[in-house]
């Protein structure tokens, strides 16, 4: 397959991941506005895995962030291939479901998570992209991750990853403090 080809496959796989994950986020919302209990469980559950994030300095807390975020990625778009793509599907899911259970708790909060998922959900979703694309070659060679794979990764999905943890942790934060009200 010539190279302007594979963009043009990649590129429709990625808008479909990304339609997708919207539309996912938006679901879960509902389902968490019908069942308010599950929803606060899957809070409680969120906050307890991202506690070790608590006390950081900016910095480290950039660099955590974006670490969490990139083995994500790595797993979603390199493993998923030799795992029959379940960690796709896997990450998918707790990612909207995750996001739906904030926004159905607190609507508002839509206003801190733009700043950076404007830039982490596309990356996020080019990892799946390139998870499922790779996972889905017609190739013989399927189980062979191409060196066109990874550099793909690193000039896309490694620098918007690194915008979004610095957005995340110094941009996010005052548009919170500045436009929601927290109880």
């Amino acid at each position: 397959m010539n190279l302007s080809k594979r963009r043009e496959i990649l590129n429709k796989i990625i808008l479909v991941f990304i339609l997708v994950f919207i539309a996912l986020c938006f679901i879960f919302t509902i389902i968490g506005n019908s069942f308010p209990s599950i929803t606060s469980k899957v809070l409680i559950a969120a906050e307890e895995g991202f506690s070790g994030f608590v006390g950081l300095d900016p910095v480290q807390l950039a660099i955590a962030i974006f670490q969490k975020n990139l083995i994500s990625s790595l797993v979603v778009a390199f493993i998923s291939c030799y795992l029959f793509g379940i960690p796709i599907f896997v990450f998918m899911l707790v990612n909207t479901a995750l996001i739906g259970a904030l926004l159905a708790e607190h609507p508002n909060f839509i206003v801190g998570l733009l700043p950076h998922g404007i830039i982490e959900i596309p990356a996020v979703c080019i990892a799946l992209a390139l998870g499922w694309h790779i996972w889905r070659r017609k190739e013989k060679t399927w189980l062979k991750i191409k060196r066109r794979d990874v550099i793909f990764f690193m000039k896309t999905v490694v620098p918007l990853l690194i915008i979004a943890a610095v957005v995340e942790v110094y941009v996010t934060p005052h548009i919170i403090s500045r436009y929601i009200i927290l109880p």
